[in-house]
């Protein structure tokens, strides 16, 4: 099964705008930036730096849940 098969089904196809990959990446960088502060867990500094990637990652498809339409 492919991610185009769920479109209509779990997945809406959406465009991909230069605008929000760029806020994205900036909240990633951020993400990223703040998993470095020593005064963090571990495990608070490992679920930042989990959450900084997915951030980075998650519009480069052009799909989104259906779930989070308004």
């Amino acid at each position: 099964m492919t991610l185009e098969n769920l479109v209509g089904r779990s997945l809406e196809k959406v465009p991909i705008d230069a605008s929000s990959i760029l806020k994205l990446l900036q909240a990633a960088e951020k993400s990223l930036l703040d998993s470095k502060v020593e005064m963090l867990s571990n495990d608070s500094r490992f679920s930042t730096t989990a959450i900084g990637f997915g951030q980075g990652s998650i519009r480069t498809l052009p799909y989104r849940h259906r779930s989070s339409l308004g």
